[in-house]
């Protein structure tokens, strides 16, 4: 991930040589993935998966939130949530087997991973030396459990104030943490994750994006374009307009609406390297979608 704290001190100064050196070349440049101009996920070295990671920047839940919410037992919403029961389901006759080389007795009747095999990246290293195979799930399935439990928990604790900030893990509604919470607890975790991934960031993802995008803006005369397509915060296409950046449209993408319809201050084009050429896509075409592909193009 960009240090982006670090280049904000020197003004930007990699990222406008960077587009100096393009205007030298180019009229115009396709900023792929704008959004990270706004924002970022990123994750821990150690993590394999994506589950466990953060947007940067972002607003941190503080515990004062927890407290107001009356959810007091950060343990219970932090820690992997292993109980014997889940193993069995998950695992099936020999989960002994896993239990014995990876966890040990935590609070409560609960395991939790042993040190040294208590991150993503440990426990794929662990496997890959020494495979464990089970009645019941070949070393494959271990590995998917032994992950899948790592990120089995509600919340997340930030690595420099633990005790302080906190951020929701990423659809904590699918984990078996979540699921044996109480009705009021679920509610609490949904509006807090919601809120999380929604209102909570939108105002510092629109200064953080202005931001950046000025700075490029500001060092040459080359026309930016934005890659747009997909979900994004409100404040992204607002930002773009602002500042007079085209967006992105692809025809074969429903989300952009007829060609007929595409705003000014925008690019349209056939494809981007994410997918096929615009005649390999015809030519997967059946009568049908043909039919209602120059339907489109034509409105």
């Amino acid at each position: 991930a960009y240090d982006w704290e670090r280049m904000a001190r020197d003004g930007f100064a990699w990222w406008r040589a960077r587009v100096r050196w393009l205007a030298r070349r180019w009229h115009g440049v396709r900023v792929d993935h704008v959004l990270g101009f706004f924002r970022m996920w990123e994750l821990a070295g150690h993590c394999v998966v994506g589950l466990a990671g953060r947007f940067s920047p972002c607003h941190a839940i503080p515990k004062e939130d927890l407290d107001a919410q009356g959810l007091w037992d950060r343990q219970r919403l932090c820690e992997p949530y292993i109980r014997r029961h889940l193993l069995e389901r998950r695992l099936g006759a020999g989960w002994e087997a896993v239990a014995d080389r990876f966890l040990e007795q935590g609070p409560h009747g609960a395991f939790k991973f042993r040190a040294g095999v208590d991150t993503e990246a440990a426990v794929v290293e662990s496997l890959a030396r020494d495979p464990l195979a089970l009645p019941d799930a070949d070393s494959n399935k271990v590995l998917a459990v032994l992950l899948s439990a790592l990120n089995d928990r509600c919340l997340l604790r930030d690595e420099r104030q633990p005790e302080e900030r906190f951020y929701p893990r990423f659809e904590l509604w699918n984990t078996d943490s979540f699921a044996e919470l109480g009705p009021d607890w679920q509610r609490k975790l949904r509006d807090l994750h919601d809120g999380y991934l929604g209102w909570r960031q939108e105002g510092l993802f629109e200064s953080t994006g202005r931001e950046r995008l000025r700075a490029l803006q500001s060092s040459t005369s080359l026309l930016l374009t934005g890659e747009d397509l997909g979900p994004l915060p409100a404040c992204v296409p607002k930002v773009l307009a602002d500042l007079a950046i085209p967006g992105l449209r692809i025809p074969r993408v429903a989300a952009g609406g007829p060609p007929a319809r595409y705003p000014y201050l925008s690019v349209a084009c056939t494809s981007t390297h994410d997918m096929a050429p615009l005649a390999a896509w015809w030519e997967g075409l059946d009568d049908a979608g043909r039919r209602a592909a120059w339907a489109e193009f034509r409105g």
